[in-house]
């Protein structure tokens, strides 16, 4: 928005595609897949992962004191639920495996710095 008629540029006011935020209703990153899903899976997914990580450094008697879950069995609902809402989306399965991989490359990492932004 801003340009000039016929003539390419910078864009006055431009917003670049970012990540989902979930329930916003924006589809932010450009991807024509609902943010609602896509979002929300990442929120959901970065949350187990890192619920898992806190429930794996309890012993398992305390885990089973606390009636928590085991952490790998958390971690495998997650990404059943991911490849079933992709599924929903007619994402392909390769797809849906590059979207996991970007989330523990950039996603995880990024949560742990914004976060816990004093620890290295």
């Amino acid at each position: 928005e801003g340009a000039a008629v016929g003539a390419f540029g910078t864009c006055v006011g431009q917003i670049q595609p970012r990540a989902d935020v979930c329930g916003d209703g924006l589809d932010s990153d450009c991807d024509a897949v609902d943010d609602s899903a896509e979002g929300c899976l990442v929120q959901d997914y970065i949350h187990s992962k890192v619920t898992a990580a806190v429930y794996a450094k309890l012993p398992v008697a305390e885990r089973v004191r606390m009636s928590l879950p085991d952490p790998h069995e958390m971690v495998d609902t997650m990404l059943k639920r991911v490849g079933g809402a992709m599924g929903n989306y007619k994402i392909a399965e390769a797809d849906a495996r590059k979207f996991v991989a970007a989330v523990e490359a950039v996603g995880i990492p990024a949560f742990a710095k914004a976060r816990f932004p004093k620890v290295d």
